[in-house]
């Protein structure tokens, strides 16, 4: 998003990251609170940066303008009408819910993985607190880009890539395009979370394709061009 805010991650987890701190439930306001003590801030509309701070602020935009929870707003708009049963959006309780994989993570390079399933939800929020199964991630997709979530408008701006990330990978409004070669492009975004990653792409021939691990590298996190998404491209 194109921002001047820092980001909240580093301050909360430091580094080493100490992932203790998601043993308590974090306000989005006490979250944007401590992002706006970080360093890292650059003058409004000078550049591209992912950034969770502004994620938050829309949620909470969003809870102003529509007098509604976001968790209200994700299933009357999204959830429901793309028939999402397997999603949610849990802010408070740290226990996933049926049945589900165990997550795992390795926080520093050479570490273990430890298991890493429970822990609290709420510093993701609407920058990334949703679960759901990569069936449902997948559907999401082909909603997206059929046109069922945004008007067509919308999507064009979303997919309207103008930050350059490398030379095969730009991004833009919540959409990331990648470029495969060979005239293979998709769109889409990376995600992760303590335990779990994924790397989810609608390609523009029409296929969704969800790549999804039940671990966490945090410092070698999943890739979009890991081995199985290249050869699913190729298909």
């Amino acid at each position: 998003m194109r921002s001047g805010l820092p980001d909240w991650v580093g301050p909360i987890f430091g580094d080493p990251p100490d992932i203790r701190v998601l043993d308590r439930y974090w306000a989005p306001t006490e979250l944007i609170r401590l992002a706006l003590t970080a360093d890292g801030r650059v003058a409004p509309d000078t550049g591209y940066r992912y950034c969770n701070t502004d994620f938050a602020l829309l949620g909470l935009m969003i809870e102003s303008v529509t007098g509604q929870s976001v968790e209200a707003q994700l299933w009357q708009r999204i959830f429901q009408p793309l028939h999402l049963d397997d999603t949610s959006f849990p802010t408070v309780e740290p226990q996933l819910r049926g049945p589900h994989a165990s997550g795992h993570l390795r926080d520093r390079p050479g570490a273990r993985y430890d298991e890493c399933t429970t822990l609290s939800p709420s510093e993701g929020w609407t920058a990334g607190a949703i679960v759901a199964t990569p069936t449902d991630v997948a559907r999401f997709l082909d909603g997206l880009f059929d046109g069922k979530v945004v008007d067509p408008d919308g999507l064009r701006l979303m997919m309207d890539c103008r930050e350059t990330i490398n030379a095969d990978t730009s991004r833009g409004l919540g959409l990331v395009r990648y470029d495969f070669g060979g005239g293979r492009v998709a769109y889409g975004h990376q995600g992760a979370t303590p335990g779990f990653s994924t790397v989810a792409i609608r390609t523009t021939t029409g296929r969704s394709i969800v790549l999804y691990q039940n671990g966490l590298d945090a410092h070698d996190q999943l890739p979009a061009r890991a081995p199985f998404m290249t050869a699913a491209m190729a298909m």
